[in-house]
């Protein structure tokens, strides 16, 4: 039904703007109202909701229903949803697909929600095929962790401090897997949160090769609004400044 929806919407002869990366952040789903009245104010006429930013986490059927009931006469705008893929829960991913979630996102690193805890190799590779199946995308923040040597406990408040504990080497490699897994299985997949010139690079080959569903990189603009790169540490965003100079290029090429 909601993939309806969204087909009505691009269909109308109107104005229509989409934000597909929306946190409606609410611990106990309550936020629905406030967000869409203020994604209306801003034109934004359809936002899609992640899935960790609420408890519970939509990450089976139950707590997928839970979200939409919440939102009950509390919408001012279209919203769609995504599911979630985490350990443990293979088993109920077709059936959330099914109730209507519009993509599954997943993180290889910690995801900064211990209810939403981050997925490997193997969780993918048991997941990717399904969610080809059905013909909506795979998105994945891509960090793959390896043992780092810097100050950042010391020095909390240190952007190049919190830069060097989350090295782009780690970004780079999970891209690496990424790609190798959506060439494997032909499945669509997004790569989020974008923070590596080097990610981009890899990300812009693959879509050259003859692939039938190439990575795609999202959230690009997010990092080129940002004219000071400002430290969020809560957030697993990281802003490079290295970054900003290919992203741009990236743009005017593509």
């Amino acid at each position: 039904m909601v993939q309806k929806m969204l087909a009505t919407i691009s269909s109308c002869p109107v104005l229509s703007m989409t934000c597909a990366h929306q946190r409606a952040r609410q611990n106990r789903l309550g936020r629905f109202e406030t967000a869409t009245q203020a994604a209306a104010a801003g034109g934004i006429t359809t936002i899609i909701d992640m899935p960790l930013n609420a408890s519970p986490v939509t990450t089976t059927v139950n707590a997928f229903n839970q979200k939409l009931d919440a939102t009950k006469n509390k919408l001012h705008i279209n919203v769609g949803f995504y599911g979630g893929l985490v350990p443990g829960n293979i088993n109920d991913l077709e059936a959330l697909i099914k109730s209507g979630v519009l993509g599954i996102k997943c993180f290889l690193t910690h995801s900064g929600i211990d209810e939403f805890p981050n997925v490997g190799e193997k969780e993918l590779n048991q997941a990717m095929p399904l969610i080809a199946k059905h013909n909506i995308p795979l998105l994945a923040h891509c960090e793959i962790e390896s043992e780092v040597t810097c100050d950042f406990s010391k020095f909390p408040n240190n952007y190049q401090q919190y830069l060097a504990s989350r090295p782009k080497s780690w970004e780079n490699d999970a891209v690496d897997l990424m790609i190798k897994l959506c060439r494997k299985f032909n499945c669509s997949t997004h790569i989020v949160h974008v923070s590596s010139a080097e990610a981009l690079e890899k990300i812009t080959k693959a879509k050259k090769k003859v692939y039938n569903s190439p990575p795609k990189p999202v959230r690009i603009t997010f990092f080129l609004m940002q004219k000071i790169f400002l430290m969020q540490i809560a957030c697993t965003n990281v802003r490079r400044p290295s970054v900003k100079k290919k992203i741009t290029f990236y743009y005017n090429k593509h």
